[in-house]
């Protein structure tokens, strides 16, 4: 939403494609309402698993319905990242499309406890962060010095192509994302 109201200010047009893992829009009546932003919606899985030609169709639709120079694609944290970029490449929109990054939010506290996650849930949160473009290390506030000292540190050398920004209820300014 932070991202959204930026873009917004600076003059850009953006648009939402909400990926929603269940069969009914949480986040995306939110986005759609209180930000009056174009918006999409893949429901009923992951961008990944739903199948390309659904993805290619809402992306479509958001290229020749409205004017929009922005497309921020927020997947389900089900998401494998290779797998949703390839997703969204197409040679539909090839030529319009310029893919700028992923963003991965990391929760600090359950990367502190990520030995305690199931294999199947670790192994996609490392993933996740591993093929972040920029790493956002959330819920700050709630690590000591000590604790976001060593999370930055193991996130930057897990990744070490990606910054690593300390955020709080993962807000991003955009003028920090856009030097990256």
């Amino acid at each position: 939403m932070n991202l959204i109201s930026e873009l917004k200010e600076i003059g850009r047009k953006p648009a939402v494609l909400m990926n929603e893992f269940g069969s009914i829009s949480i986040d995306s009546d939110t986005v759609g309402q209180s930000q009056d932003v174009p918006l999409k919606e893949l429901l009923n899985g992951c961008i990944c698993c739903s199948g390309s030609e659904k993805t290619e169709a809402q992306l479509q639709g958001l290229l020749e319905e409205h004017d929009v120079d922005v497309i921020l694609i927020e997947t389900t944290g089900a998401a494998h990242p290779v797998e949703a970029l390839d997703a969204v490449y197409s040679p539909l929109f090839a030529e319009k499309l310029r893919v700028k990054g992923i963003v991965t939010v990391a929760d600090t506290k359950r990367w502190l406890e990520r030995d305690k996650m199931s294999p199947q849930i670790r192994s996609l949160f490392m993933e996740q962060i591993r093929h972040a473009h920029i790493i956002l290390a959330n819920k700050t506030d709630l690590l000591t010095e000590g604790e976001l000292a060593t999370v930055s540190m193991e996130l930057s050398n897990f990744n070490n192509t990606a910054p690593v920004i300390q955020t709080t209820k993962a807000q991003l300014s955009f003028s920090l994302s856009k030097k990256r």
